[in-house]
């Protein structure tokens, strides 16, 4: 999930906002991949570059949400005070706005088309993974029941916790899970038409 400051929501909605510089010590996107934004909705991550703070230009701060690069700066210093403006790097993110995609998978509300990307998607995030095939797999545990845990559901997957979350996290990005901290993980509507799809394949 990537999260944005309030005054960027209906910017970003609008189509205004199309970048985001983080100064993250590590990539904690992909491109190509969708993200959760909050109370904005679904992102797409287009591009993602390391770059010097230097660097950034006055177009690339307008596309941030700010007015002019010299604002961008001063709203950057008041986030990050220690930050080297002129020797830190940070990664500048472009990417795209796309709705409340999750909301209507999570209801279920899906096309043919739409299984089809969903279907697409979730081959990309396997084929990606170090750890080979696994969100069918995780899918198919959650049709055992209503509610799984997390440690019910890393005793029944045979792996940790700390997998079952990193996974599960992917999932509910998606739509296709519901988490609740006290009831665990959950298929949203989503989710069960997704699965019965992969297994119609």
């Amino acid at each position: 999930m990537l999260l944005f400051d309030k005054r960027l929501r209906e910017p970003i909605k609008q189509g205004r906002v199309t970048v985001t510089i983080r100064s993250w010590q590590s990539p904690r996107v992909s491109p190509g991949r969708r993200y959760r934004a909050g109370d904005v909705g679904d992102i797409l991550i287009e591009d993602m570059a390391q770059m010097p703070l230097s660097e950034v230009t006055e177009e690339e701060a307008r596309a941030a949400g700010a007015e002019s690069l010299e604002e961008w700066r001063r709203h950057y210093l008041t986030r990050h005070p220690k930050a080297d403006l002129e020797r830190d790097r940070a990664y500048l993110i472009r990417f795209r706005y796309l709705g409340d995609e999750a909301e209507r998978v999570r209801a279920g509300q899906l096309s043919e088309k739409d299984l089809r990307r969903l279907d697409r998607e979730l081959a990309s995030i396997d084929v990606k993974s170090y750890e080979g095939e696994w969100t069918q797999f995780f899918i198919s545990a959650l049709t055992k029941k209503r509610w799984i845990r997390p440690g019910e559901l890393a005793q029944h997957l045979a792996t940790d916790q700390d997998a079952v979350r990193r996974k599960m996290k992917v999932l509910v990005e998606l739509g296709l899970v519901r988490a609740d901290p006290g009831l665990g993980y959950s298929l949203s509507n989503g989710g069960r038409k997704t699965y019965a799809y992969r297994m119609r394949g």
